[in-house]
């Protein structure tokens, strides 16, 4: 999937075409998703590793851990 990495929040809001999913721990997420955070609000995932995500908040980018369960 193509990353938006170089797209601005604003731009990235206004191609959103999905609602957010609410962050877990435990949940699969990939390049592209919007999800929703407990403190930092809605995100876009802008690369996923085996546990950890980039994900661009309103504020700014952050790494986010977590635990997919197989």
């Amino acid at each position: 999937m193509k990353r938006n990495n170089k797209l601005t929040w604003p731009e990235l809001m206004t191609k959103k075409e999905q609602e957010a999913k609410t962050y877990t721990t435990s949940s699969s997420y990939y390049v592209g998703d919007y999800i929703k955070h407990q403190s930092f609000g809605v995100g876009y995932v802008q690369d996923s590793f085996s546990n950890k995500l980039d994900v661009l908040f309103e504020d700014k980018a952050r790494t986010l851990v977590h635990m997919v369960m197989f």
